[in-house]
Order: structure tokens, then sequence, then C-alpha cells
């Protein structure tokens, strides 16, 4: 941001102005602007820039204070001038906290970025999961959970996912499928003409060859 600084009338000596910044902004110029009678109406220019903090704050503001102003000529010495406001429009989104069974793999909360969410090994969902750092300071959709098994895991007595089972199964068997809290089990196939026999196992329910 720009703020343009004269004075009001031609001073009869040199008037310097030091400046000083509240902690939400810094002073990219000089500390210190020096009007004469020759420049004291040609706009001296104090450059500002917001301190981007990571924090989501909301819209805010920083200040400019006119810390002192010092000249021989009484009319301007020792001069108190209000501070000069400078808004500040937030960048940042609510930051995020990573689930318990999860971890973030990247994140950048400043608006246009994203975070990367990824649940541990055999927790739902089992591909990384990415938020949008929307420019309402929001993001585009919610950290998961990543409290359930994911498909082709089973939750075991310790609490933890385990991935099941796909060992093949003895001949006239086969693998049921895993459920919520147990591993698929190798079960005998049934269904079958009499007088025959089973020739293989089964991938799945009833699928077992027979000849």
């Amino acid at each position: 941001a720009h703020v343009f600084l004269v004075l009001s009338e031609p001073p009869t000596e040199a008037v310097t102005i030091t400046l000083m910044v509240s902690n939400q902004i810094t002073l990219v110029t000089p500390v210190q602007l020096v009007f004469t009678s020759a420049n004291w109406n040609i706009p001296q220019t104090v450059s500002v820039l917001p301190i981007d903090d990571l924090v989501r704050e909301g819209d805010h503001s920083g200040l400019i204070f006119f810390q002192s102003v010092a000249s021989p000529d009484v009319l301007f010495n020792g001069l108190i001038s209000p501070a000069v406001i400078v808004p500040i429009q937030d960048n940042d989104c609510v930051p995020l906290i990573a689930p318990l069974g999860g971890a973030f793999s990247s994140c950048k909360s400043t608006y246009g970025q994203t975070c990367k969410v990824q649940c541990n090994t055999g927790l739902d969902p089992p591909n990384p999961v990415v938020l949008l750092c929307l420019s309402t300071g929001r993001w585009n959709s919610s950290v998961p959970t990543c409290t359930k098994c994911a498909n082709g895991f089973y939750l075991t007595g310790l609490g933890s996912c385990t991935v099941c089972s796909k060992a093949s199964c003895l001949i006239g068997n086969y693998r049921s499928r895993c459920a919520t809290t147990a591993d698929g089990a190798c079960v005998p196939c049934t269904i079958k003409p009499l007088n025959s026999y089973f020739t293989t196992s089964g991938k799945d329910s009833e699928s077992c060859s027979f000849s």
C-alpha cells in the first residue's frame, strides 16, 4: 500500500518526519521524510507491506504513526498528527487439524493453495484428499476423519486395520468376503451335480469348477 504525504504550507526551515508502523505491516520506504520550502507540496510516498503471518484474522488494518515531527520552524516542530489507517485484506484460511488416523503430506493455507490429507494405511479414504483454500477464508471441503477401515481391510481386536487375505483356498473351497471386523475364511463350495467332484478352488461364492 502507498500513502502520499505533503505539508499544508511551505516551512521556513526543513521539516523531518520520523515514521513507525504497527506490528501488522512493515515499512518499505525510509523511516524519515524531509520537507523543505522547495518540495513541501510535492507528494512523498510512504510504502508499506502487510506481514504474511499465515494466521486467519479476517480483514483488518495496520497503522502508520508519525513518531516525531522536528523542525526549527515552530509551526511544524512537535506537530502531532493522527495515525494513518492501512486496510489489510487477509489471505489465509482457518488452520486445519490433521486427523488422528492421518497426516498432512503437504499443506499451505493461503488463498488458492491446497492441503493434502493422507489417512494411515488401511483407513478410509485410501487415497489422498486435497482441500482448496477459498478466497472466503474457508476450505472447499472438510478434513476426512480417517476412522473406518478402507475396502479390502478389516478391523482387528487390537483396533488396527489389516489387509484382507487373498490366499487361495484348497480345492472345493472359496474365500468369503472380508467382514467389517473379520477376515474372509475358506468356505466349502456346495453347488455341483451328483457324481461329480470339484477340480479347483473358487475365487468367490460358489465359483469352484467341477468335473
